[in-house]
């Protein structure tokens, strides 16, 4: 059987964030390699080479930026003999099929390399060989095969990994000690084995050598604990690991096959609270890295070695087989063991956090409080307020899906019997503490905006930077958006309440919409409110059903506003030419039928402003009463049956205040 090289090269995947796994995989063969004669002093040299074009003379400090075009892996083990030459000419051999092999990693090297060029001296046959070869897709795989007797006994193989495709290359770390790191990592299950073979790491643009075992009992060894774990009858080891590193590494667990890092799984993703690195009391920080092997994993690992063929949560198993979702539960419950002390550190201070949050600046949230103890991993150690917020809105939301859920069950789990009345009243109890408690924190949240919004509405009717007052628009967008009707808005975003409560109670309600264009019907005439000078009427039903027994129109005027010209009709005019437009018959709703109303359907009109002199004359013209408390003019138009009253900006926000006030003082958003 024949393969299309290039083919299998497109087919094999290799991800760009994964750049050094050819080098890796050179490394391990390597191991292998020492490994297969039994090499005591076995030793393995990784070389960095990079691009020296004209940068000759530059500094040292310079030169470490320069790109990386090639990597060279030495080693002393057993060489390309006929049998290991054999294997690598068969693709997905089965030759390295008990170490974990697959046959493929040197596809990997085609992948992120241009070509591989193979020197070996080795021992066969009693006789010494040197082998060299090149290897790449133009050729079709290995050419330019030469074998010859070699002069001495020593073993060394050097595989050369060259022209470094640019789109691998700028993803690889740049450093030396980054990729000693990041060799360290994959690798670093061999190293907790004794017979680890000693590697090196050079680079063109440094004088030292890097030893990756120095590196591993410097840093690793010392604070490595294993723990074996039965999980559905599989044995597995996990090998705890505190990392005391400057590099910047999340908490990490590696799934490995035959000791090489196959999966590496964010713990963050999973534990939210272990976001930074830990600490044991005053102690230096740490990274935590979990290593899981077993038999299990070996058998499940795919041919390219970069995931595993589990069983998927909610597919078929067989003989209990354990699922994706088992493994990591059992793994992670494993890590929680290990990591107790600071993740209980880190359970005290987030919840302290949330408590005082809470008890200072929203109050809604008390009730959950109890729950933050089973929910506190969801909670990043490091949680901005705005995240935390959102967070425990989220655990409110949850809380009340699940007390209506406990609503329905118990509904449907009648006490029929009683052996099961004790249960069942255990049952009401419980579920009337909660939807007690859900609905506390509710209203104490509803309370705390309506605070919020009438601390908007006095804000913008204060002086702005510019000592100028806010236009009329920023005050009616406070009380209900502007340009949009009551069929296109979610109630719970208007704020009609401010003006009265019965109001947010209505058939139909038009915001900042021409009187006659309240409809996608087109009407007659060319009378419309002129927004240019901040006419925003509304009109609003306390009735469902036509004729309607009553209409409320709403006019905003600027704050502060004194300038009336002659030309402009005055606000009282204003809104009785609305209230005579709507009378004609000339007004249509939304689905293009007329607006009905009576010669005795009362209308109520509010003319919201501040009560400058000017007003107060318009008002006086109009025959209006001043109000005993001196805020505002009201009146009757006995012709047009209704009702007109001039309210001041003061007026408005006093009485919201009052109506709201006791509730207020509850929550302590005011001084008692």
């Amino acid at each position: 059987m024949k393969i299309d090289l290039p083919g299998r090269i497109k087919n094999t995947t290799l991800p760009i964030s994964r750049s050094l796994l050819p080098v890796f995989e050179a490394v391990v063969n390597s191991i292998h390699a020492i490994e297969d004669v039994n090499q005591r002093n076995g030793v393995i040299r990784v070389n960095i080479h990079r691009d020296k074009t004209d940068q000759t003379f530059e500094p040292k400090e310079m030169r470490a930026s320069r790109p990386i075009r090639e990597f060279s892996i030495e080693d002393n083990g057993i060489g390309f003999d006929s049998r290991n030459f054999a294997a690598f000419e068969t693709s997905d051999t089965q030759f390295k099929r008990q170490r974990g092999g697959k046959g493929i990693g040197r596809f990997f090297w085609l992948k992120a390399f241009e070509e591989v060029e193979v020197s070996s001296s080795y021992h066969e046959d009693g006789e010494n060989w040197i082998r060299k070869f090149r290897f790449n897709i133009a050729s079709d795989g290995v050419f330019d095969n030469e074998l010859d007797k070699a002069s001495s006994d020593r073993r060394k193989t050097s595989v050369e990994l060259k022209g470094f495709y640019s789109q691998y290359q700028k993803s690889c770390p740049n450093l030396a000690s980054t990729i000693a790191e990041k060799l360290l990592e994959h690798c670093l299950v061999y190293f907790l084995n004794s017979s680890c073979p000693k590697i090196e790491l050079s680079d063109d643009d440094e004088d030292e050598l890097i030893i990756i075992n120095d590196l591993f009992e410097k840093r690793v060894r010392p604070n490595v604990h294993e723990e074996p774990l039965n999980i559905e009858g599989n044995e597995f080891t996990i090998k705890h690991i505190r990392l005391y590193t400057g590099e910047q590494i999340h908490h990490s667990i590696f799934l490995c096959a035959h000791y090489r890092a196959v999966s590496q799984i964010n713990l963050h993703s999973k534990i939210p609270l272990l976001r930074n690195k830990l600490r044991i009391g005053n102690g230096k920080p740490f990274v935590y890295l979990a290593y899981v092997t077993s038999e299990f994993l070996d058998e499940r690992v795919n041919s390219e070695r970069t995931d595993f063929n589990f069983v998927k949560e909610g597919e078929l198993s067989k003989n209990g087989e354990i699922t994706d979702e088992k493994l990591l539960e059992s793994i992670l419950n494993s890590v929680r063991s290990e990591l107790s002390y600071p993740i209980e550190e880190l359970f005290g201070q987030v919840k302290e956090r949330i408590e005082k949050l809470v008890s200072t600046s929203y109050p809604e949230y008390r009730s959950i409080t109890k729950e933050i103890d089973t929910l506190i991993e969801d909670f990043p150690s490091n949680i901005s307020d705005e995240e935390l917020l959102k967070k425990l809105n989220e655990i409110q939301f949850q809380e009340d899906l699940e007390t209506r859920e406990e609503a329905k069950k118990i509904l449907a789990r009648p006490a029929d019997d009683n052996t099961r009345i004790e249960e069942y009243d255990r049952q009401i109890r419980h579920y009337l503490s909660r939807v007690t408690e859900t609905r506390q924190s509710r209203l104490a949240q509803y309370i705390i905006h309506r605070k919020s919004i009438l601390d908007i509405l006095r804000k913008r009717l204060e002086l702005q930077s510019d000592d100028q007052y806010a236009l009329e628009e920023k005050v009616h967008e406070v009380i209900f958006p502007l340009k949009m009707d009551s069929n296109e808005l979610d109630w719970g975003k208007q704020n009609l309440w401010i003006i009265d409560e019965k109001l947010a109670y209505h058939h139909y309600l038009a915001s900042d919409k021409p009187i006659k264009s309240m409809q996608p019907i087109e009407a007659d005439g060319s009378e419309r409110p002129d927004l240019v000078v901040f006419n925003r009427p509304g009109a609003f039903s306390y009735t469902d059903q036509p004729p309607f027994t009553s209409v409320v129109i709403v006019e905003f005027k600027r704050p502060e506003r004194e300038d009336f010209p002659p030309r402009e009709k005055n606000p009282a005019e204003q809104v009785h030419d609305y209230v005579r437009k709507i009378r004609s018959g000339s007004v249509k709703n939304t689905k293009g039928r007329t607006v009905q109303v009576s010669d005795t359907t009362p209308f109520y009109c509010f003319i919201i402003c501040d009560l400058v002199e000017k007003i107060k004359l318009i008002a006086e013209n109009a025959m209006l009463t001043k109000a005993p408390d001196g805020m505002g003019y009201f009146g009757f138009n006995k012709n047009l049956n209704t009702y007109i009253e001039f309210i001041s900006f003061d007026k408005l926000l006093n009485d919201a205040e009052q109506r709201n006030r006791v509730l207020f003082k509850k929550l302590g958003l005011i001084p008692s």
